[in-house]
């Protein structure tokens, strides 16, 4: 009888081992298919552009501000004192100009929307040529480790948050002051693409990591959530105090391409 009783003991560690390679898999998964989404966000947005019947040859956007982390980040962090760097190889093997600092062996999702639309690979902000003419086309303010609260990506050492990605895009708009008038900047920049593509960091490099951050400890999961869906709003839905006021922010810049393009 000894010899046909199963070893309870193994049967329920086996189960145990199952459910906790269960766990790391959809774990695994999950940030797996994160990459995945924002690239069939891309693609979405693409087959937007392309469904609006305009060709190729008559480009619809004056330029492309990009704001991100590092599926999108260029080589900002490079500038930075940061641990989140990306410029050395293998990173950029398969980039025409090697190791740039961007998070990938190639180009970003960035470069391949920027180039369906007939827009110039766009420059990093913290890069020393993004100056002058050279912004008229755009500018990337992605920055590895960054996120939605200001905070998150902290343990990293230097990046750009999103409002600080939005100060600096105010920033470029005071160069772009000088080589247009006023009403010219706005024409130019209803006619621009915005893209924003941000929040991962504020779970992987802060919710995530109570050693480091406290959030998970203040919010539950569906709090957080509503956290950064708040700040997010703000940033992009917000516009100035004065509406009186002729700076054109990146608030107003996606309000003006709202008005062209529809929400």
């Amino acid at each position: 009888m000894k010899g046909n009783t199963p070893d309870i003991s193994f049967t329920l560690s086996f189960d145990q081992t199952k459910k906790e390679a269960a766990k790391e898999r959809k774990k695994k998964g999950s940030m797996d298919d994160y990459g995945c989404r924002w690239m069939i966000i891309i693609l979405s947005i693409i087959l937007v552009i392309s469904s609006n019947g305009k060709t190729m040859s008559n480009p619809q956007f004056t330029a492309m501000y990009a704001f991100g982390d590092s599926l999108t980040d260029p080589g900002n962090n490079n500038y930075l004192s940061s641990l989140a760097k990306a410029n050395y190889l293998p990173y950029g093997v398969d980039f025409a100009q090697g190791p740039s600092g961007r998070f990938c062996n190639g180009r970003t999702s960035i470069d391949y929307l920027g180039e369906f639309v007939e827009i110039p690979v766009l420059l990093p902000y913290t890069s020393p040529t993004a100056t002058g003419k050279n912004v008229l086309k755009g500018v990337n303010y992605a920055s590895a480790g960054g996120g939605i609260l200001e905070e998150t990506g902290s343990n990293l050492g230097e990046r750009f948050s999103l409002s600080q990605q939005v100060e600096n895009f105010e920033n470029t708009l005071d160069q772009m002051r000088t080589l247009m008038e006023e009403e010219e900047l706005r024409d130019h920049l209803a006619k621009a693409l915005v893209v924003m593509a941000l929040g991962s960091n504020d779970y992987i490099n802060n919710y995530l990591q109570p050693s480091f951050y406290t959030t998970s400890f203040i919010y539950n999961p569906k709090e957080f959530a509503d956290l950064l869906i708040t700040r997010y709003t703000r940033q992009i839905l917000g516009w100035n105090e004065d509406p009186k006021d002729s700076r054109c922010t990146l608030q107003l810049c996606v309000q003006l391409f709202r008005l062209r393009f529809g929400p």
